[in-house]
């Protein structure tokens, strides 16, 4: 059963790095093609209730958000099916397992910018590894901290 899990967790992680990949191979177009389509249902909905702005005033306005909000989700969630999967095939803990988990999350960040760099109309942005390395240790943190809260509690026998 056990292996199973760790099997399920690797193969979680490597779909979500594909996934990655993939909006990362998408040319600059393409890309705000996408975000656009869900940054206008946003501002359609906050337009119903906000009257201030119109739908496009309020999709000019947070496109940008909507974008880099993608990166934190995208990278909370590879932080997070990393943390799972190598805490699970290593037995890291704590500081050791939130190094090597955000160590992994960072360099492959940098490697997707640099990926970018040869998409047309794209290119690397050190505010997205940042953005992306914030995600993925918000997710490794709150990891570590239940894993943690978990195995006391499992000590303690309650």
């Amino acid at each position: 059963m056990m292996k199973k899990i760790k099997v399920i967790s690797c193969v979680i992680t490597v779909a979500i790095m594909t996934l990655i990949f993939f909006f990362s191979s998408q040319t600059a177009a393409e890309s705000s093609e996408t975000s656009r389509g869900l940054t206008e249902d946003i501002a359609n909905l906050i337009a119903t209730y906000v009257h201030i702005w119109s739908a496009d005033q309020i999709t000019d306005i947070i496109h940008t958000f909507v974008r880099k909000v993608a990166h934190f989700a995208l990278y909370f969630s590879l932080g997070l099916s990393a943390s799972v999967s190598i805490y699970l095939i290593f037995g890291y803990k704590r500081l050791k397992l939130m190094l090597i988990t955000l160590a992994f999350c960072f360099l492959y960040a940098i490697t997707d910018e640099i990926h970018q760099m040869f998409v047309p109309g794209r290119a690397a942005m050190i505010r997205d590894v940042i953005i992306d390395s914030c995600g993925a240790l918000c997710s490794i943190a709150i990891f570590v901290t239940a894993n943690n809260v978990y195995l006391r509690r499992k000590e303690r026998g309650l």
